[in-house]
């Protein structure tokens, strides 16, 4: 039996348009959530290709590696493709993110709290706020991004 699957990604203003057998409109959150499961599945796929080379004695075992070779190509490719159309919109949010993260610091006059304890309270109340506001979690890498450069 031969399977051809065909992927393509496009982006619509605010939205990325996965198209996978039928079309799936999300937003960029949703969207984000997609390609980190396609990245665990991608590197699913390519565990099951080293453990298949280790032990391939017969046909079978060679026929499932070519299998899963294709399926390879097929989600790297797709995860590239993805990426490039989310990485501008990726890069519109982090801005977005950090000016609104300078906004609440200046409210909260962050910069002249001299306590490092006070300012970590006021720092993870910051992020939890705009990760919430940018319906974010809080351990989502951009969200991890902006804490590890919170006082640059």
């Amino acid at each position: 039996m031969n399977i051809e699957q065909k992927f393509s990604v496009d982006v619509q203003g605010q939205n990325i348009i996965l198209t996978q057998k039928v079309v799936k409109t999300m937003s960029v959150a949703e969207s984000i959530e997609e390609l980190n499961k396609l990245r665990q599945e991608h590197l699913g796929v390519k565990d099951n290709i080293k453990k298949l080379n280790k032990y391939i004695d017969d046909e079978e075992p060679m026929k499932q590696l070519v299998t899963f070779e294709k399926d390879n190509m097929t989600l790297d490719s797709l995860t590239k493709e993805w990426e490039s159309k989310t990485n501008p919109l990726m890069d519109d949010i982090k801005k977005k993110i950090k000016k609104a993260i300078q906004t609440e610091k200046v409210d909260r006059g962050y910069m002249r709290i001299k306590d490092k304890n006070e300012k970590i309270v006021i720092r993870a109340n910051i992020l939890g706020k705009i990760s919430n506001e940018f319906n974010l979690d809080v351990s989502h890498p951009i969200i991890k991004e902006m804490r590890a450069n919170f006082d640059a």
